[in-house]
């Protein structure tokens, strides 16, 4: 289906005045959303990305994650530097939501670790990408992006977070890195009570389609119909990206050598009880154990993961 809906290397797009033409690089592809590399008539770069609308509630999500976008004015969160909703000239009746996304050359944390990965193995755990000072310094720029969603008025969980939807922008220095958080289509209101099981069946549906298994909290796997949801899903995902930054892949990541493994039987297992090695102080540990806690009403906020954060970086 991808292959069939994806767009040639000469198309292009005027929006808002300004022309955009596809390189035929596909940078991302999601369902029916794809992202492209894409000049303008000055053959500065930027990520096009396209969201095919077939159905009236398929535009209305396209547009709440335009919101989403506008939302915010964050040095580490994504930003929209266009859009429009034309026609598409793909599936008959649908409408295409194009979205300017600046283009990051760097790639994103998944194209620092499979490279790790390609260099010392597939299940190799060290050594990672950043040395510890680096990798803290990095993983508080996400927090403080994710706390402007946990913060907002409602809270909105990401519920997407993973290295995959963390750009890196590395300075021509080559020293000061900025991760930017990206992707919010899987962006929800954070609290929801779940009073029944159609509810539970619908906001599972969604969470399945929208969400990555290896870093999704245990209490999105199979969701009761008389519970609370929050924001400490985006909690445990941070905590999965912070062992993945150390380790190079998530607690939760399935080895090849085991096809009839379960995501969500490993997940529910909880962290093992032993980490990969002593590289890392019993403080840095404790800081992904207690954002990667089963029991989600002892999992830690956002302040709270910042703060140690910070008496780490002090001790």
């Amino acid at each position: 289906m991808g292959a069939l809906l994806c767009y040639p290397s000469d198309k292009k797009y005027t929006i808002n005045g300004r022309s955009y033409t596809l390189s035929g690089n596909t940078l991302g592809e999601g369902g029916f959303s794809f992202v492209y590399l894409a000049k303008d008539s000055n053959s500065k770069k930027y990520a096009i990305k396209i969201m095919i609308c077939q159905t009236s509630e398929a535009l209305a999500v396209a547009k709440k994650e335009v919101e989403i976008f506008k939302k915010f004015d964050h040095p580490n969160i994504m930003k929209l530097l266009d859009y429009s909703v034309l026609p598409s000239d793909k599936v008959d009746g649908a409408k295409d939501v194009v979205l300017v996304l600046p283009f990051y050359k760097d790639g994103s944390l998944q194209d620092l670790l499979d490279n790790q990965r390609t260099i010392y193995g597939k299940n190799a755990t060290q050594p990672a990408v950043y040395n510890q000072k680096r990798t803290l310094d990095i993983f508080k720029q996400i927090c403080n992006a994710v706390t402007q969603f946990h913060h907002s008025d409602p809270p909105l969980a990401h519920r997407d977070i993973k290295p995959g939807n963390v750009m890196v922008s590395v300075a021509p220095d080559g020293v000061s890195i900025t991760p930017i958080l990206l992707d919010f289509g899987s962006t929800r209101d954070a609290r929801i009570q779940v009073r029944s099981r159609k509810e539970a069946l619908s906001i599972q549906d969604d969470v399945d389609q929208t969400t990555t298994p290896s870093y999704r909290a245990p209490e999105l796997f199979d969701i009761s119909s008389d519970c609370n949801l929050d924001e400490r899903v985006d909690i445990w995902a941070l905590g999965c990206l912070l062992y993945a930054m150390a380790y190079n892949k998530s607690p939760f990541e399935i080895a090849d050598d085991e096809p009839n493994g379960s995501v969500a039987l490993t997940v529910l297992s909880g962290l093992p009880n032993q980490f990969p090695n002593n590289d890392y102080p019993k403080p840095f540990t404790d800081l992904i154990r207690n954002m990667v806690n089963s029991n989600k009403d002892e999992r830690w906020n956002i302040d709270q993961v910042l703060e140690h954060i910070d008496n780490i970086t002090r001790s």
